[in-house]
């Protein structure tokens, strides 16, 4: 049986990030523009002027950058020093006179400390497939602390566990089939060791998640979610089966 851990803090490098989904954007535009499931993110989130926003596990800097943008006050928290390094150059890189609103903060998420209901709204990419079971449970219920009472919770998550048993297959066929390179097939051991990724999870589990909010709603979504086939297959209902990316949206 394989043995779920999480990955040290040394393990998000510079050189992680620079490798990690969205890095040739990130590097093209000095972190200014959002990829494509970071700006579902943003736009689910919806930051109002002058809300006070928490960027939880916030990797490169895009989303905060975007949410200083908004004209928001902004939280970033990360437990990789170079992260929270490369999220401050991305801001003084693009917009240094908002860096006076902005909080940075290099700790585990399980030992944030936050006033009850400071926030608006909390935002994470990329975070909840890096935490243990029984460590996010804690996390989640500090950020339900953390937020004002009608505060929101946007999470997005991959790779979704009906895309590693199902989507990936049907993925590689299509590719096939259109005389494409197929993608590299992606197994739970190769997310663990190469993605740190030890929490994969899926619709169901990501709804159970965040049982503890008065409200709450998770799905999955394609990448590009349009076209026809892709029109198609959400309206029989398999999306859960086939996505990468997972989102929920929950309010307190």
């Amino acid at each position: 049986m394989m043995e779920l851990k999480e990955a040290s803090p040394d393990f998000y490098s510079k050189e992680y990030f620079f490798g990690a989904e969205g890095a040739e954007l990130y590097l093209q535009t000095h972190g200014s523009a959002l990829g494509a499931y970071r700006a579902r993110v943003f736009q689910l989130a919806d930051p109002q002027p002058g809300e006070r926003i928490l960027d939880l596990g916030c990797g490169r800097g895009e989303v905060v950058l975007a949410c200083l943008r908004r004209g928001c006050k902004v939280w970033g928290l990360d437990f990789s020093p170079d992260a929270v390094a490369l999220t401050l150059e991305t801001v003084r890189a693009n917009e240094p006179s908002a860096e006076a609103r902005l909080q940075l903060r290099s700790c585990d998420a399980a030992d944030m400390e936050f006033d009850s209901g400071l926030f608006d709204c909390v935002l994470t990419s990329d975070f909840v497939e890096h935490i243990l079971p029984e460590r996010l449970d804690l996390i989640i219920k500090k950020v339900h602390r953390s937020l004002k009472p009608g505060g929101r919770f946007i999470v997005h998550t991959s790779p979704s566990v009906g895309y590693l048993l199902f989507g990936q297959y049907v993925a590689r066929l299509s590719e096939m089939l259109r005389g494409r390179p197929r993608q590299p097939l992606l197994t739970f051991k190769s997310e663990l060791e190469i993605g740190g990724h030890c929490n994969i999870q899926s619709v169901r589990s990501l709804g159970r998640l965040l049982e503890g909010f008065s409200r709450t709603e998770a799905w999955a979504e394609f990448s590009l979610n349009r076209g026809r086939i892709k029109s198609a297959l959400n309206k029989i209902g398999v999306t859960p089966l086939l996505a990468h990316h997972l989102y929920a949206r929950a309010y307190k």
